[in-house]
């Protein structure tokens, strides 16, 4: 009885719970053919006969399913380390790339850069050209960590500021898996959005967790899109009547001027006056103070309309 009742608590018990039924029923005649004469010959009783042939048909298809499920579930445990192992030998393979030199890398970058803009416009006409050259440079020492750009601090991200349709955010995109600090993109009205369903909760949200990548990292940091173009005055849901609505992407920024961490922001906004006019002078002025500050040229085309 011990397999029987490991069988029920796998997960396999409902599965099999009718086959071994099915199993039972099929056995019990035959097991009856095979030692009814004996049994007769030995003057046992026809009922207490009846129960045992009934006992052994159902305690061996217990048994035999129960070793199916064993089966089962190591050739499970096996293919599951198959996957792991193999899963291992790709990212240690994958760190190969650290080896890179820094052309390689940038090739690589620009490569990734290049598919992302051709994935959304097929027709798009992709070259790296005076508007993000500089740009690009920067973020391509700091996150193939040899920081040799001017000025560039690698305990601060990127405050990336330009005009509408300059390729902001595909650029970001291309660096999201780097060798130094990985990271996802979020939209500000998604983290507002989260403020209005959770509440203080939201003011948490500077890491993502992830499946690994083939630079062994798993937790995220964060880049924050579309800054700028979010609700401007909301409230958490449940709050009460007498709450105050806030800028939520506003009082981010405040907190984070007191408890700094890493973290990229992008935003159409391309100078002070314009951060200003979109939050304050106090939250202005932190974000310089907060980040490495990359500016777009204000001349920069929008990509969207070339050819349009």
């Amino acid at each position: 009885m011990k397999n029987q009742e490991l069988l029920a608590e796998t997960p396999y018990a409902k599965i099999f719970s009718e086959k071994k039924k099915r199993l039972a029923e099929t056995l019990l005649p035959q097991l009856k053919n095979l030692f009814e004469n004996e049994a007769k010959t030995h003057g046992v009783d026809e009922t207490f006969l009846d129960k045992l042939f009934a006992t052994l048909a159902h305690d061996f298809a217990g048994n035999f399913y129960y070793q199916v499920a064993c089966t089962v579930d190591e050739q499970k445990k096996v293919e599951e380390r198959r996957r792991y192992e193999e899963s291992e030998k790709e990212r240690l393979e994958a760190l190969k790339p650290l080896q890179l030199s820094f052309d390689e890398f940038r090739d690589t970058i620009i490569g990734k850069w290049r598919a992302i803009v051709m994935q959304e416009d097929t027709n798009a006409e992709f070259a790296i050209d005076q508007y993000c050259s500089a740009e690009l440079n920067g973020l391509l020492d700091y996150f193939y960590g040899r920081n040799l750009f001017s000025g560039l601090d690698v305990r601060k991200g990127f405050l990336i500021m330009g005009p509408v349709g300059c390729r902001k955010t595909s650029m970001m995109q291309a660096f999201q898996n780097n060798p130094f600090a990985s990271f996802r993109i979020v939209e500000a009205q998604e983290m507002v959005q989260a403020y209005k369903e959770v509440g203080e909760a939201a003011f948490n949200y500077f890491h993502i967790t992830d499946k690994r990548n083939k630079f062994g990292h798993e937790h995220y940091e964060i880049c924050i899109d579309e800054v700028g173009r979010e609700e401007r005055s909301v409230i958490a849901k449940g709050a009460s009547f007498a709450s105050t609505h806030i800028n939520f992407i506003e009082e981010y920024i405040f907190r984070l001027y007191k408890s700094p961490r890493r973290l990229h922001l992008i935003t159409n906004a391309t100078s002070y006056d314009d951060l200003v006019k979109t939050y304050s002078e106090a939250a202005a002025s932190r974000l310089l103070k907060l980040f490495n500050v990359v500016i777009f040229p204000e001349n920069s085309p929008n990509y969207r309309l070339v050819g349009v």
